[in-house]
């Protein structure tokens, strides 16, 4: 129901890639949120930095920019992110880049185990990653992870990180 309700007025939004002249400014609006948010004060990106940003496709628009950073100013411990705070996809040179049009990929490890691997296990490994990368906050491990507080709260009760009362 709520589909064709908003299927009636259509509005597209152009990637992020098609504008890389929002890149900076929407880097400067996450710094100061993210300083509000963490207490910290992440005074900007250096120059290198910021030409990786704008270089880089952005597959998952605005949220994985939004990561990106949030990422990076959880990693450093100065006043400035340079370009080791970023993932390695984004320092990629333009040659490394997979084309606009086409998703990277995720990372999978090198080789699988002869017995395979239980995606439960996998899943349990991200979640407790995400709450040591940010030191227990919930929300922003849920945001890391791409999901809902209350998302990561049943995974953890499943996972035995949170009791279930």
């Amino acid at each position: 129901d709520l589909y064709y309700r908003l299927k009636v007025f259509p509005i597209f939004l152009a990637p992020l890639r098609e504008h890389p002249e929002d890149i900076l400014p929407l880097t400067k609006h996450f710094l100061a949120r993210f300083n509000r948010e963490m207490r910290r004060e992440i005074l900007d990106l250096h120059p290198e930095a910021q030409a990786c940003l704008t270089r880089y496709v952005w597959p998952g628009n605005v949220r994985e920019l939004r990561n990106v950073l949030e990422r990076a100013m959880i990693l450093t411990s100065g006043e400035m992110l340079h370009l080791e705070h970023l993932p390695p996809e984004i320092g990629a040179g333009p040659a490394d880049r997979p084309p606009a049009t086409q998703t990277p990929p995720r990372a999978v490890p090198a080789a699988f185990p002869t017995e395979g691997v239980r995606l439960e296990e996998v899943e349990r490994d991200l979640v407790r990653m995400a709450l040591d990368a940010t030191e227990g906050n919930q929300v922003r491990a849920a945001r890391l992870l791409g999901i809902s507080r209350d998302a990561l709260r049943n995974r953890m009760k499943k996972f035995g990180f949170l009791s279930s009362s």
